[in-house]
């Protein structure tokens, strides 16, 4: 959740900017997440034609992951959208969102970022 120093930006809003910025976020994502499983796709019948040459099986059973990948990221980010416009996200995972980590204990964790 932390990229260039975006994160500087994003602790410095104010909760609903926070949530706006998570919400633009995620619509980015989500279309990325569009994207590629277009390519995809757009790749299927290619990789449909190519065999592994070891075992025969067609390309399409590696580069496939594809389709998964991107329905699963799009669900969970699609999950989030709803959330978040309904207003039911948590104030953690906003903090989270901003880069502001805690630990168990609930002192602030600094420089951490995934």
């Amino acid at each position: 959740h932390a990229l260039l120093g975006v994160d500087r930006l994003v602790k410095a809003l104010s909760v609903v900017g926070r949530r706006v910025c998570m919400f633009v976020s995620d619509l980015l994502v989500l279309l990325c997440c569009a994207l590629f499983f277009y390519g995809t796709l757009r790749q299927h019948g290619l990789n449909a034609t190519n065999f592994v040459p070891i075992t025969q099986l067609p390309m399409t059973y590696v580069y496939g992951i594809g389709y998964l990948t991107s329905l699963g990221i799009g669900a969970m980010v699609v999950l989030r959208l709803v959330q978040n416009a309904l207003g039911t996200i948590s104030p953690a995972e906003v903090k989270i969102f901003a880069g502001e980590w805690e630990d168990p204990k609930g002192s602030d964790i600094k420089g951490r970022a995934e």
